[in-house]
């Protein structure tokens, strides 16, 4: 099925910076869904999530971020209902200057994110996830995420 989608108020970066080229790289001819969200950066993974008596439970701080991410997500209108990338996709997170280290911030928490607001229908199908530093120019808010489609092979 051909959908496209370009689900941010950010437009495609300039022809040659690294996100691009890697969007390139991975859309071939048919037209693909693309999401691009600036988020704030997350929680590191090992602060998501808590051990109750019987159960594990979100911290405040991960309830917290969710809101945020939620509200910069709906002033982005980040459009879902009909555009969900629902099979093998890419995800290439950019983080801005701060203390958190990528392999904690980089995939775990904005993968759920994108799940539960149905921007990805499941994480499992995840093939190719990069993280890298960026400037905060371009990440304003901390983080974008950029999830991107791939062809069935």
């Amino acid at each position: 099925m051909n959908r496209s989608s370009i689900a941010s108020s950010t437009a495609l970066t300039d022809p040659g910076t690294r996100i691009d080229t890697l969007i390139r790289q991975l859309v071939s001819d048919r037209e693909m869904i693309i999401h691009i969200v600036t988020l704030p950066i997350p929680p590191s993974t090992n602060r998501l999530w808590r051990h109750g008596r019987d159960h594990m439970y979100p911290t405040p701080d991960y309830e917290g971020w969710k809101r945020n991410a939620d509200a910069l997500a709906m002033a982005q209108r980040v459009q879902t209902r009909g555009h969900t990338i629902d099979g093998p996709f890419a995800a290439h997170v950019e983080v801005g200057p701060s203390r958190a280290d990528l392999d904690n911030v980089g995939s775990k928490a904005l993968l759920d994110w994108g799940q539960s607001r149905n921007l990805i229908a499941n994480d499992k199908y995840l093939k190719r996830l990069s993280v890298e530093r960026v400037s905060s120019t371009e990440a304003p808010e901390g983080c974008r995420l950029t999830l991107v489609e791939l062809g069935v092979s």
